[in-house]
């Protein structure tokens, strides 16, 4: 006997695809609910079933896990924090808030969430450097520097 009662795992979802195209504003997470989950959402986040995600899939860890976890009885959630790219570090704060209120757990989350508040920043802004720096390159192997040239 396992003796766990409850199973959660966390994500990030990009709202690119229908259902999700259309966000309410102030939504930071949708919550998979696996069989035999009934938990109440608090405000914040979006309940998600089969109904509602139709043909789409909570894939790797973030779904096998609860879905194994859900045919052995035991209540299984995914939290999916709302991100605008994979590795969004403000939907990882977003699903440890709403992993923070389904679970009832009383831990302090202030300093983690704001690192990672930070850290997207920081993330964004190399990502616009990015971006501004492939937009200068001038194709045939002949960019602004030495690391842009391709070789093929």
């Amino acid at each position: 006997m396992l003796n766990v009662k409850e199973l959660y795992t966390v994500g990030v979802i990009m709202p690119f695809q229908e259902p999700f195209r259309d966000l309410e504003p102030g939504i930071e997470a949708y919550v998979g609910f696996f069989e035999g989950s009934d938990k109440e959402v608090s405000s914040g986040t979006e309940k998600m079933t089969r109904k509602n995600i139709g043909r789409y899939s909570i894939i790797r860890k973030t779904g096998l896990l609860p879905g194994f976890a859900a045919k052995l009885g035991i209540e299984s959630y995914s939290i999916l924090g709302v991100g605008k790219y994979p590795e969004d570090l403000r939907a990882c704060a977003g699903a440890l808030r709403a992993f923070k209120k389904m679970s009832g757990l009383m831990i302090e989350t202030e300093k983690i969430e704001k690192m990672l508040t930070e850290s997207a920043e920081g993330v964004e802004e190399r990502l616009q450097r990015q971006k501004e720096e492939a937009a200068v390159y001038r194709g045939d192997g002949i960019g602004a520097d030495a690391s842009q040239y391709m070789y093929g």
